[in-house]
């Protein structure tokens, strides 16, 4: 998932609200128990655990548009 925002407050406002859609979403679906597994989560005692991150990486590249 991602989005933007003019500040940093601004994006990690968005970026909440994405995840609160995106967890009511496959919860309304049914569909919770395959999608988190399919991302690496973990069903352990009745509890969801999310996959560890093994690294990041930011990379800039440029991109030319043709408008």
């Amino acid at each position: 998932m991602s989005t933007s925002g003019k500040s940093y407050s601004e994006v990690k406002k968005r970026f909440s609200e994405l995840v609160e859609i995106f967890l009511e979403e496959i919860i309304k679906s049914g569909d919770i128990n395959a999608v988190l597994s399919n991302l690496g989560w973990e069903k352990i005692k009745k509890q969801w655990m999310p996959p560890a991150m093994i690294s990041q990486k930011i990379e800039d590249f440029e991109m030319a548009l043709k408008i």
